[in-house]
């Protein structure tokens, strides 16, 4: 092991003179001898990794979990600062520890400067088994999907006794209750199956051509004396292959085509930084711009992703995707958001769907303010129905389905309970929440506000919402400190009404990543229990019913910090799952 720290310590080779300790040919080299090391030494490769290949038999188990990879070369073995994979003693450590007692923090360093698009940076530090941890240096592709055939499924074979908690199953020992190891596989799996959508998205683009294709018909059944053209017939040839209707086929050609435009976005799902469903969820975004805007829209997207991960921050989840891609929009180029919401709005339909079992769906397209003021209407009349009827057996969504029945098609008999709602739930019914900096409220500034359930907006929306009435207003300043939440009344439990409308105001969905229940229907917890900590801005956030649950009883643990981040102004926060991931936020 003290050869291994002599590797770390000599020059570069490609610089000689700079010392450099953070090079990628030693990470390269380190991982090589780890690799072979941890496979090839007596009794380890049986144990874990029980391969038997014809061709190259049952000494070389590691060749066949890895084809690409190789032994250390013949020079290594020459060299007097290398170690080689017969000078290892048969009790060398496992490889998790190996590489923590070699190279440390440098080593940490170089694998977070050179980690795979997919994997979390949170994995370093979690309990991992030795031939799971192998992973976390693979690129996606053929070599990852070997390796994760191999491995067994079902319970970890691993022992997380250490991560236990009271009355609880260990991590791992039982369906329900992941570990750390199955996390990192079930992952692996899903930006492989992206990885997999990309290739079949580019040949798909290879057989059909990056531009539609007109093809000519002639004859009677082109419907008259006039050419006229079939777009794209090779839909029908590849949707018969695919078990796929015509116009499926065509919707999926369609977004390969949107895909494989921009170079850089299919790098980001073949490189695991994002998953195919996310690139599709930008590129909705973006399909009412003229292609020069949306081409900047994504690549500002792409770069803000890979910095996010540089900086060893956790991915973003589809919602924040989409929401950090409406930004983008909104802060590029205002004037051509605002020509594509135009022309949006003259979109407006009402659409129908068939169920089964005799329903149906009816399916409105209105503008945002319009749809959460229809709903929470709907909602609101709900909530005084049961009220008023405690008897009544319907769930909400029944009542607010009959509700917009009983408005568009009115009865002779009406439902009673109907007639006991006032004006005042109405009022309270079609209330909004919008964020937004005094200056665009006063039109002196056009700057993003942000809608409550929706996202961002652009001003001139906010504008015009404010000017209905039917809103309560956020109305933000910026100082050097961003946005701050004045701590009222620290000593007692609950929060006063200013402090818990200070806080969801900054903070206006559920602190669980991907979680979008509104703060308005989230409690107020304490990150730090109280009394121990107090009841102030800066150690309460919203949690939903769920979370709150999870934090509480289920292992979940919550920390704040102080460093920024894109999402949390003011302050940021550490989740820690059960299996002994962190998740920075």
């Amino acid at each position: 092991m003290r050869k291994i720290e002599h590797m770390f310590d000599q020059p570069s080779p490609q610089h000689p003179e700079s010392g450099d300790v953070g090079r990628v040919s030693d990470f390269d080299e380190v991982l090589t001898y780890v690799r072979w090391e941890h496979w090839h030494r007596p009794g380890v490769a049986e144990k874990q990794a029980p391969v038997s290949d014809p061709k190259v038999g049952d000494s070389v188990p590691q060749q066949a979990l890895f084809p690409g990879l190789k032994p250390p070369r013949k020079r290594h073995r020459r060299s007097s600062g290398a170690l080689s994979p017969d000078r290892v003693e048969a009790g060398s450590v496992e490889l998790a520890s190996a590489v923590e007692l070699v190279a440390g923090e440098r080593f940490r360093v170089m694998w977070a400067a050179q980690m795979p698009g997919w994997v979390d940076p949170g994995w370093y530090d979690a309990p991992i088994r030795a031939e799971v941890r192998l992973l976390l240096t693979m690129e996606l592709g053929p070599q990852l999907l070997h390796a994760l055939t191999k491995l067994p499924t079902g319970r970890c074979p691993d022992d997380h006794s250490d991560l236990g908690f009271a009355d609880l199953p260990l991590p791992g020992s039982a369906p329900g209750w992941a570990c750390a190891c199955q996390v990192v596989v079930h992952t692996a799996w899903e930006a492989m199956v992206s990885w997999t959508q990309t290739q079949v998205s580019a040949t798909v683009v290879d057989i059909a051509g990056q531009q539609p294709v007109r093809a000519p018909m002639f004859g009677p059944l082109a419907g008259s004396d006039e050419t006229q053209f079939v777009t794209d017939p090779v839909c029908e040839e590849l949707a018969l292959g695919v078990r796929l209707s015509p116009q499926s086929m065509s919707n999926r050609l369609h977004q390969a085509r949107s895909l494989q435009t921009y170079p850089r976005l299919v790098g980001l799902v073949v490189g695991g930084h994002c998953s195919m469903w996310v690139a599709k969820l930008m590129l909705s975004e973006v399909d009412t711009l003229n292609p020069e805007a949306a081409a900047a829209v994504i690549e500002d997207m792409v770069t803000r992703i890979l910095e996010r991960h540089q900086k060893g921050l956790r991915q973003w989840t589809c919602g924040e995707v989409t929401k950090a891609t409406k930004k983008a929009r909104l802060r590029l180029d205002p004037d051509l958001n605002d020509e594509a919401r135009k022309t949006a709005v003259r979109g407006r339909k009402v659409e129908i769907f068939a169920g089964k079992d005799g329903m149906a769906s009816v399916y409105a397209v209105v503008e945002a303010a319009q749809a959460h003021r229809i709903f929470n209407r709907l909602t609101a009349q709900a909530k005084a129905i049961k009220t008023d009827d405690p008897t009544d057996r319907r769930c909400r969504d029944e009542i607010r389905a009959d509700l917009v029945v009983d408005a568009l098609l009115p009865t002779q008999d009406p439902m009673p309970t109907s007639q006991n709602i006032g004006a005042a739930v109405a009022v309270v019914g079609t209330e909004i929440n919008v964020t937004v900096d005094l200056a665009t409220l006063l039109n002196l500034a056009n700057h993003p506000a942000e809608l409550a359930g929706v996202g961002p907006i652009p001003a001139d929306v906010a504008r015009e919402i404010a000017a209905d009435g039917s809103w309560k207003a956020w109305i933000t300043a910026a100082t050097k400190a961003g946005t701050q939440v004045v701590a009222v009344s620290p000593n007692t439990y609950t929060p006063t009404a200013g402090l818990a409308r200070l806080i969801r105001a900054k903070e206006p969905t559920c602190r669980m990543p991907g979680c979008r229940t509104p703060s308005q229907a989230c409690d107020l917890d304490h990150t730090i229990p109280w009394p121990h900590g107090a009841t102030t801005g800066d150690n309460m956030g919203p949690l939903c019913r769920r979370h709150h649950n999870l934090k509480t009883h289920q292992g979940w643990q919550l920390t704040n910090h102080e460093t920024d981040t894109d999402f949390r102004p003011n302050h940021s926060y550490e989740w820690t799952t059960p299996a002994g991931i962190t998740h920075r936020c």
